[in-house]
C-alpha cells in the first residue's frame, strides 16, 4: 500500500487517544502487535500514515490478520483473518453502490430537480431497508451493533427498538449496544412532527 521506509500508525477508531503501535515498512512488509484486551475494548481500528495521506479502517478479532494492498490505494487494501471485517465488507458490497449513486445525484442535481429528488428519496429508503435487513441477518456481529448505533436516531425509535431487541446479549452490553439502549430509554412513542430527545452519539 505504501512505499518502503513509510511509518504506519495503528489507532482505535472508536476510542481515539494515541497510537496502539507503529511500524516502518521494510521490503513491502510491516508487523504490528496489539494486546488482546485492547481488541476486546476497541474492535474497530484505523491504520494510517503520519499525515493521514493514506489510511485503512478495519475490524479486528482475536486472531492474527494479514493486510495486503497496492501502492497509493491503501484504503482498498484487503484484510484476511478477521471475521468481523469480512462481515463489514459484505455490508459494503451491498450498500456502497447505493451510497455512491446517492452522493452523485446530490452533487450534480441537489434538490433542484423534483424527479431526481424523488429518486434520491427512493434510493435512501432502499439503503435503509438493506441496512435493516443486514442487521437482522447478522445480529451477533459487532458490525451490526455499530451500524445500529450510528443510525438509530435517523431510523427512529420503533425500528431501533426492534433491531436492538434482536441483538445478542453480548452486543446489547457492548459499548455500541449501550449507546443504542440510551437512545431508546431517552425517547418514547411520539406523535408525528414531534422532536426526539436531543441525543448525541460518540463518533466512531
Amino acid at each position: 500500500g505504501c512505499s518502503d521506509n513509510t511509518w504506519l500508525y495503528l489507532e482505535s477508531a472508536t476510542k481515539p487517544g494515541g497510537f496502539l503501535d507503529s511500524a516502518m515498512i521494510t521490503n513491502n512488509r510491516f508487523y504490528l502487535e496489539v494486546n488482546k484486551s485492547l481488541i476486546d475494548n476497541h474492535k474497530r481500528f484505523v491504520l494510517r500514515t503520519k499525515s493521514y495521506s493514506d489510511y485503512k479502517y478495519f475490524w479486528m478479532d482475536q486472531h492474527p490478520i494479514i493486510l495486503s494492498g497496492v501502492k497509493y490505494e491503501f484504503r482498498k487494501s484487503l484484510i484476511n483473518g478477521s471475521a468481523s471485517e469480512q462481515i463489514n465488507e459484505a455490508f459494503e458490497r451491498i450498500t456502497s453502490p447505493l451510497v455512491v449513486l446517492i452522493d452523485s445525484l446530490n452533487r450534480y442535481y441537489g434538490t433542484s430537480d423534483t424527479i431526481v429528488w424523488r429518486q434520491i428519496v427512493g434510493l435512501k429508503q432502499e439503503l435503509k431497508d438493506k441496512s435493516v435487513s443486514f442487521i437482522e441477518a447478522n445480529n451477533t456481529s459487532i458490525v451490526s451493533a455499530h451500524l445500529l448505533m450510528i443510525n438509530c436516531k435517523a431510523w427512529g425509535l420503533k425500528i431501533s427498538t426492534k433491531l436492538y431487541n434482536k441483538l445478542s446479549l453480548e452486543l446489547k452490553i457492548s459499548e455500541f449496544g449501550k449507546s443504542v439502549k440510551r437512545f431508546i430509554d431517552l425517547n418514547k412513542e411520539i406523535d408525528i412532527g414531534s422532536q426526539y430527545v436531543d441525543f448525541e452519539l460518540k463518533s466512531a
